[in-house]
């Protein structure tokens, strides 16, 4: 489930003061926590229009925690960097112990979206949601829509050694590449290329962006089953 983030805090690389994270269905959370000494900007910009209640941190994190395990897994979309360092940080729950979560990946996709209440971190959350739903309507190239440009999906077929893997290169093209099992092989590979810019096979671009975001989710899926076990 793609969770779309959005963070307001205290000034730049200052405290968080709120967080909002609006799943692909619709379901919301939302949540404060006080902030004692705001900067000017914040106070005048931020606060007033919280629109909630501040809560301790400790509920802060309790909160969370039972609103993100009824994903089975979770893909968090933000679009500014400080948004998944805060989501991140409030997952560490004391030196060496951390929240437990369903398997989880995380992207920055840089996107101007609208928000019907700037800087209120709700409504800016549900904004990215509308803005990033409706490239995908329009057909437009999402080229960090399920992977990062120039980043790899890998994944191991079930029956054997061999390997498949998904690139997503700097122009928006993916590649596909099949990998033969090593140790019955030659270790042999061979590949495909489809293209974002003038290609014949837009909705083929598109499932291979899909495969490689239910990629790296099976390999999280994998690595948190091999570390319970």
């Amino acid at each position: 489930m793609r969770l779309f983030l959005d963070c307001e805090f205290n000034e730049f690389q200052g405290a968080l003061i709120s967080m909002a994270l609006v799943a692909e269905d619709g379901r919301e959370f939302y949540e404060a926590v006080p902030c004692d000494n705001p900067g000017s900007w914040v106070a005048q910009h931020v606060i007033p229009i919280l629109q909630i209640e501040p809560v301790p941190l400790h509920v802060f994190r309790i909160r969370l925690c039972r609103w993100l395990s009824q994903f089975e897994s979770i893909h968090v979309v933000a679009d500014w960097p400080e948004d998944i360092a805060h989501f991140c940080s409030a997952l560490i729950t004391a030196p060496g112990c951390r929240m437990s979560t369903p398997p989880l990946t995380m992207e920055v996709f840089r996107i101007d979206a609208e928000s019907n209440l700037p800087h209120n971190a709700l409504a800016d959350a549900h904004g990215i949601r509308v803005a990033i739903a409706a490239l995908a309507a329009t057909g437009a190239a999402v080229d960090q829509d399920a992977v990062h440009r120039g980043c790899d999906a890998e994944l191991q077929e079930d029956m054997g050694c061999g390997r498949l893997r998904l690139t997503a290169q700097d122009d928006g093209d993916m590649c596909l590449l099949v990998i033969e099992d090593i140790d019955q092989g030659t270790g042999q590979s061979a590949g495909v290329e489809f293209c974002a810019s003038g290609g014949k096979s837009p909705k083929t671009l598109q499932a291979l962006r899909d495969l490689s975001r239910a990629m790296r989710e099976d390999a999280a899926l994998t690595t948190a089953l091999k570390a319970k076990s």
